[in-house]
C-alpha cells in the first residue's frame, strides 16, 4: 500500500511542478538518473501512531534539492509542491484513496556538497482515514441521523454527511460527525436531562472551502437554536455552546464541537437513583 501512496505522490509532483527533472526514491537512484536538479528524494519515515478509528498515517519527507548556484527556487518550488499536495485526496493504484497533508519543514536548509545542492525537507502525512475496527456508518443513534439531515440542509447536495467514522474511499467535499461524550443529570422527579457532545470533521476541497463550510454549520446553529428530532411528535434537540477550532485537523481531529440536549420524562422505579452518569468515548 505504501508503494503504490508513493507513486501516486509521485505521479501528482511531477504533474503539478514541470520543472522538477525527477522524482526519486533512494540516493542510489539519483546517482544513476540525471541528477542536474531541481529534483525530489522521497524519504519514509514509518507509519505514525494514530488514534484507531482515524486509520492508516504514513510520515513521508520530500527532500527538495536545487543548484547552489540558485538558492532562490527553494522558495518558489516548495510553495508549488505544498500546493500541489497539501489537504489533496489522492487515488493509489490500487484504487484506495488518501490524504496528503502538509506538516512543515524539516530542519533547516543545508547544503549538499557532493552533488553541488542545496536542499529543503517538506514532511507530509498520508493518511487512510478509515476506521480500523470498524468503518459502518452509525445508523442506530436517532440523534446523529437527526443532525446528519440538518447537515445536509445547511451545506447542500454538494456536501457528503456521515456518521462516526470515514468511509474508505470518501470524497471531498464531506462532513463526519461523531459523539464524543454523553451525560445524563436528574432534572426533577421523573425527569432527567441527556447531553451529547458532537464533534464535525470537515474535509473541503481547499482551506476556503472548508472555512466556508464551518462558517456555514455556525451560523446556522446559531440560527436554528433548535433541530428537529422527530418532527411529528414535536421532539427536537436543543443546541449548547458551539465551539470551533480553525487550526484543528479536519481529518482526524474534527473543527466544530457542539453540545446537543433533550429533556425527557419517564417512569422511574423506587430504587436507588445514580445522580449522575458520563460516559466517554475513547
Amino acid at each position: 500500500m505504501v508503494r503504490f501512496m508513493r507513486s501516486a505522490v509521485t505521479a501528482r509532483l511531477l504533474q503539478a511542478v514541470p520543472a522538477l527533472q525527477g522524482v526519486f526514491h533512494s540516493t542510489a537512484e539519483i546517482n544513476a538518473g540525471v541528477a542536474e536538479g531541481p529534483y525530489v528524494l522521497v524519504v519514509e519515515t514509518g507509519e505514525d501512531t494514530s488514534p484507531a478509528w482515524s486509520g492508516f498515517r504514513q510520515i513521508i519527507e520530500l527532500w527538495l534539492y536545487v543548484s547552489r548556484n540558485s538558492p532562490l527556487e527553494l522558495d518558489v518550488l516548495s510553495e508549488q509542491m505544498i500546493y500541489a499536495l497539501d489537504k489533496e485526496l489522492l487515488a493509489a493504484e490500487t484504487g484506495e484513496r488518501f490524504l496528503c497533508l502538509y506538516e512543515g519543514t524539516t530542519g533547516a536548509d543545508s547544503l549538499d556538497e557532493p552533488r553541488d545542492a542545496v536542499k529543503r525537507g517538506l514532511r507530509f502525512a498520508l493518511i487512510v482515514p478509515q476506521q480500523m475496527s470498524s468503518s459502518v456508518q452509525i445508523s442506530s443513534d436517532p440523534w446523529l441521523d437527526a443532525v446528519q439531515d440538518w447537515t445536509r440542509r445547511i451545506l447542500g447536495e454538494a456536501w457528503r454527511v456521515y456518521n462516526g467514522s470515514w468511509p474508505l474511499g470518501y470524497e471531498a467535499p464531506a462532513v463526519m460527525w461523531r459523539i464524543a461524550d454523553m451525560e445524563v443529570s436528574p432534572q426533577g422527579r421523573g425527569v432527567y436531562e441527556l447531553q451529547k457532545q458532537f464533534t464535525a470533521f470537515i474535509a473541503g476541497m481547499d482551506a476556503d472551502q472548508e472555512h466556508q463550510a464551518i462558517l456555514t454549520l455556525v451560523e446556522g446553529l446559531g440560527r436554528s437554536v433548535k433541530i428537529p428530532l422527530r418532527p411529528e411528535d414535536k421532539s427536537y434537540l436543543t443546541i449548547l455552546e458551539p465551539k470551533v477550532n480553525m487550526n484543528a485537523n479536519g481529518v482526524t481531529e474534527g473543527q466544530l464541537s457542539v453540545t446537543f440536549s433533550r429533556r425527557i420524562t419517564g417512569s422511574l422505579d423506587g430504587g436507588s437513583l445514580m445522580q449522575f452518569i458520563q460516559h466517554t468515548r475513547i
